[in-house]
């Protein structure tokens, strides 16, 4: 699936992942790399999720794996997401006005 991202924040972006906002690890001991970084580097949701075990701030990553996109939020989701697919495409934002603007019609659940 073919994937729009709408983002009107500030975004870190290694590889085919991106990050909105902070995240750093819980502790440093021998790491060498950034936790954007790892993400990007791991190929399955099991190897993403460990890593985001041992992360902590305030943030959101998007990344491709070989089975699709992952999303991941900090633990309050301080960052949240919308999303939408439209003729296949999945359109991401941080701000549901441009996801609207993708659709013929518009219709919102109520929470």
């Amino acid at each position: 699936m073919k994937i729009n991202v709408h983002i009107s924040t500030q975004v870190q972006s290694i590889g085919d992942s991106l990050l909105l906002g902070t995240c750093i690890w819980k502790s440093n001991i021998s790491r060498t790399n950034r936790p954007i970084e790892a993400v990007d580097n791991a190929n399955k949701p099991e190897e993403i999720v460990s890593i985001l075990n041992n992360v902590t701030g305030f943030f959101t990553i998007i990344t491709e794996t070989i089975d699709g996109i992952a999303i991941a939020t900090d633990v309050v989701s301080s960052i949240p997401l919308f999303y939408t697919v439209v003729d296949g495409v999945c359109h991401i934002s941080d701000s549901h006005p441009p996801l609207i603007n993708q659709l013929d019609t518009a219709t919102l659940d109520s929470v």
